[in-house]
This record gives C-alpha cells, structure tokens and sequence, in this order.
C-alpha cells in the first residue's frame, strides 16, 4: 500500500544550538510540563510520555527504540524462540551459541529473513498509533561484530548463510537487504527512521556510507567525537564526522 500519511518535518534547527534528549526514563510528568520545550527531539520517549512531550512542545520528534538485530521483547527470551519461530534465531559458527549483543538477554534475529521483517514492521505501526514520529534502532552496524554464521531450517537442519567473520560481504549484503526493505516498511507507514551509527574506519562519502543516508532520515551517532569515550577523534577521523554530518544536513537530513 502507499503511505498512510506523511512524516512530521524535522523541527527547524537552522539557528542557534538545539538540544535533544537520549531516554526519557528518568522524568517526571510535571517535569516534562516544565523542560520539554528544551528538547527538539526524543529518541527513546516511553510510550507514557508521549502525550505530556506533545502538549509541552507540539513540535517535538519523539521516536519509539528498537533493537537493530534483537527482538525488542527481552521476555521471550531463547526457550520461547526456540518454541514459537526457531528458525529465526541467528547461531555462531558453532551451531549452538546465539549471537547475543552486549551481553543482553534479547534474542538475536535473522534479519535476512522477510518474516522477521514483517514482525519488525507489525511492531513499528504499534508505535506509529501510540503517536510516534520516528523510529531510532540502535546499535546498527555494517560489520559482522558478533560472529553471525547462521539459523536452522524448520526440520532442524543447519543453514549456514554467513561466515561469521566481521569482514563477511554476505553479510554486509544482508544487513542492506534488510535497511531497504525496513526502511520501505517504515516510510509506508508515514514514519521516519534514524540509525545509531558511526563511521568507525569508513569514509564519509563510502559507498555503504552514502546508502545508509539514503535509506534514512537522520542519523544519532553515539560514539560523538571521542569514540564511545575511548579517546579523542582528531585529524582525518574527526574531519570525516564533520563532513558525514554536512553532508546529511544538506541532504535536510
């Protein structure tokens, strides 16, 4: 189908220095009606929170969080599955060892797979009728960090489809099969979507790079200029995230 209706625009950030908020876990109701006009943007409102950021700053952007490669849903953890859709959890090379992210407990998704798309998809179309704007999926990356080699088939045999190395171009070709189709999904729906991303050792005007601007509408970038506050970004690094952020913002991203 076409699109249900059309993104709200970005708050006009032209002038000055604006500010947006990570989480809203930690404020109050009265709190919100005191500050939210200080913030143009809110990448993880809570469903509770929406009405108090839109009467306190009607233009604000409020995305809904979700997971890049995790099931958004921490409780159905390995056991429910493995019950309900095995063949969707991602396996190292092992066979054995889901590829769990940052030692959470949420269940690593084969994003290769359109039914693990349409389940992302039916979640996002929840959050655009809780009246969100925008969807904010963190940690994306183009790499292989956590060593994907594959899923099982629904009669229980192996299907390796990665190599698990980070470098692997079958699964670098994966996670941009899954960006345009999410992305599509996501725009039918009338939202926009933002990536947590940074450059790491690629260039700003990469080719992998560019098509992840293409296929989004902003970008958070979370490791800032100090490298998730491992060390200080300077010369060529540093001036590869000042061009990647022109870059959107003449694209009006």
């Amino acid at each position: 189908g076409g699109v249900t209706s059309a993104p709200r625009p970005w708050p006009n950030t032209t002038d000055g220095i604006h500010a947006f908020l990570s989480f809203d876990s930690a404020l109050t109701a009265a709190e919100i009606a005191a500050n939210g006009s200080r913030w143009d943007f809110v990448r993880g409102a809570s469903p509770s929170t929406v009405a108090a950021f839109r009467r306190a700053n009607p233009a604000v952007a409020l995305s809904a969080y979700i997971p890049f490669t995790r099931d958004m849903h921490a409780e159905q953890n390995l056991s429910w599955w493995q019950a309900h859709h095995p063949t969707w959890v991602v396996y190292q090379c092992d066979r054995t060892t889901p590829t769990y992210e940052f030692g959470d407990a949420n269940v690593p998704l084969d994003i290769g797979n359109p039914a693990v798309v349409a389940y992302q998809l039916a979640y996002t179309s929840q959050m655009k009728g809780q009246g969100y704007d925008t969807i904010s999926f963190d940690n994306f990356g183009t790499g292989n960090n956590f060593k994907a080699c594959g899923t099982y088939a629904a009669n229980g045999s192996w299907i390796q489809k990665w190599n698990g190395t980070h470098d692997d171009p079958l699964y670098t070709a994966t996670v941009f099969w899954w960006l345009r189709h999410f992305s599509a999904g996501v725009r039918r729906q009338g939202l926009r979507l933002m990536p947590n991303f940074m450059l790491g050792g690629l260039a700003w005007n990469d080719s992998l790079v560019l098509q992840i601007g293409n296929l989004t509408d902003g970008v958070v970038s979370e490791g800032g200029f100090t490298d998730n506050s491992e060390r200080l970004l300077l010369g060529e690094r540093w001036e590869a995230i000042i061009r990647f952020m022109t870059n959107l913002q003449d694209q009006g991203k």
